[in-house]
């Protein structure tokens, strides 16, 4: 990120891929050169570092491009205060878990100050958890992880329980391509939703794992990722593939 030929380089391949990406998550740069101790205080030089860092992103993938920061819950209130205002004019996407997960009244604090929009929901579980949250404005954006949120249904009760409340919803999402797409099938019955995390199957540490299941498209074109017409999620596992991964007596299953 410190890097602006490098971020270059990144930009030129997004652009250029199949997949078309429309937007990507970043993660926050943690520690200034040499390591800094987890004690969610920010020194002003990994502030500057970390504003340096998106902005030779932004600059690299233009201005309509999508960014989100990633904060992986690090700070607290008043740092993350000051980041939120430090990217103002990256115009991210979102800040996500800038602090703790657990509900307290400095999320309020923090959505009511910062410039720019406050996500958080990887780490709740259900309607109970998201609900002080949502009731009390303290997020701009839920994020629902649709695989781990007690369900599909449990998932889609929260986000309209948001919706009553006018908070948007996003997903977070780290998994293989048969929950990516039953949370995507989920993704598409919610209003007012705006982003749906996956990874990229084609290339990179996750490449090949598209070849799980057998669909009768593209999982990701054109930004989106592609819903089937068939009966229930469209998906079937090609048996080939999951077959080199049981475990030793392990008999198929399918």
């Amino acid at each position: 990120m410190l890097d602006p030929a490098s971020c270059r380089e990144w930009a030129d391949y997004i652009k250029g891929s199949v997949q078309k990406w429309t937007a990507a998550k970043c993660f926050r740069l943690s520690s200034r050169p040499g390591g800094s101790p987890l004690n969610r205080r920010m020194s002003n030089e990994e502030l500057d570092r970390n504003v340096q860092g998106f902005m030779n992103i932004r600059d690299a993938v233009g201005p309509y491009f999508e960014i989100a920061v990633h904060c992986h819950w690090e700070y607290d209130f008043y740092d993350a205060l000051r980041l939120a205002k430090g990217m103002e004019k990256l115009r991210p996407w979102w800040i996500e878990d800038p602090m703790p997960p657990n509900y307290v009244d400095t999320w309020v604090k923090l959505t009511a100050a910062s410039p720019v929009p406050i996500l958080t929901g990887e780490n709740l579980y259900t309607r109970s958890d998201f609900l002080p949250f949502i009731v009390n404005q303290a997020v701009h954006i839920v994020e629902i992880d649709i695989s781990q949120a007690g369900g599909l249904l449990e998932a889609k009760r929260i986000a309209d329980l948001a919706r009553t409340y006018n908070i948007p919803v996003a997903t977070h999402n780290v998994m293989g391509p048969v929950a990516t797409i039953a949370s995507a099938n989920c993704a598409a019955a919610i209003q007012d939703f705006l982003g749906h995390e996956t990874f990229d199957f084609r290339n990179g540490n996750r490449a090949g794992e598209g070849d799980l299941i057998v669909y009768d498209r593209e999982i990701i074109k054109d930004g989106y990722i592609q819903l089937s017409d068939k009966p229930g999620l469209g998906v079937e596992i090609n048996k080939d593939f999951a077959s080199r991964y049981l475990m030793d007596g392990e008999t198929w299953w399918g």
